[in-house]
């Protein structure tokens, strides 16, 4: 059973191999709350996690049932991090040989197919006996090739979202404001300023992107404002007196300080 922590997933599991479907299905559930091609990215997440899984299961607890390993997924922005976690011996896989890819040694692929799938792998071992050993696996979404580009941090609890493409237009809106929604709800995070300095254009459907955040925002109390319009996309929202419905300001600074 899963549990849903501050916007992590997370799932407890024995060691044993008749959980490995069990483990399957709850890949498929994170990554039912993913962006972009989530069918294509629970194939290759569901494929590393089956391996990593075994991994514990072999070299860190040695096939010794009815030990906990406990798997957590978080959504980011970007992409998926899974997390694997137990208590037997510390086992680094990313010190593992290499399979020999010539049939004479019949191990290694797992780690080996980890290691293709993922963008990154970090493994933390514990340092006392009662701590956990900690895998961790990140995955990027897989998005179309005409994905809008955003970034994001946080800074004193306010969400600071960051264009960095120059356009924001029918063709493009929807996507953004798909990622923006989302990101709102994986963070929890309700005080929010777009730093539009990458922007040169934006048209009716991405003015309207911003209708549409900011009316999500304020249902739930929220707060959106707008920091560092340059003069063409200024003078949009001044042609339809948008400049009047929200909270603009010359910079990101003075943005974050006026909350």
């Amino acid at each position: 059973m899963s549990e849903n922590i501050n916007g992590r997933l997370i799932a407890k599991f024995v060691s044993d191999l008749n959980q490995l479907q069990a483990v399957r299905s709850f890949v498929r559930q994170v990554c039912a709350k993913a962006l972009g091609n989530t069918e294509k990215l629970e194939f290759y997440m569901q494929l590393a996690i089956n391996e990593g899984f075994c991994n514990i299961v072999k070299h860190s607890y040695h096939n010794q049932a009815q030990e906990e390993i406990r798997i957590e997924g978080q959504l980011t922005t970007s992409g998926l991090y899974f997390t694997l976690s137990d208590k037997g011996n510390s086992f680094n896989p990313l010190n593992a040989k290499p399979p020999n890819l010539l049939g004479e040694r019949d191990n290694g692929f797992g780690i080996f197919i980890i290691q293709q799938i993922a963008d990154r792998i970090s493994y933390t071992p514990k340092t006392v006996e009662d701590q956990w050993n900690h895998l961790q696996i990140f995955k990027n979404y897989f998005f179309e090739e005409d994905q809008m580009e955003l970034s994001h941090y946080i800074k004193d609890q306010i969400l600071v979202i960051i264009l960095l493409e120059e356009n924001l237009d029918a063709k493009s809106a929807p996507i953004v404001k798909e990622r923006v929604l989302h990101l709102i709800q994986t963070t929890g995070l309700l005080k929010l300023v777009f730093d539009l300095s990458h922007l040169k254009f934006i048209d009716s459907s991405g003015l309207g992107t911003f209708l549409s955040i900011q009316r999500n925002l304020v249902a739930r109390k929220g707060t959106l404002k707008l920091a560092h319009l340059n003069t063409p996309v200024r003078t949009m929202f001044e042609i339809v007196s948008m400049h009047r419905i929200f909270d603009i300001f010359p910079n990101v600074e003075e943005a974050v300080q006026s909350f």
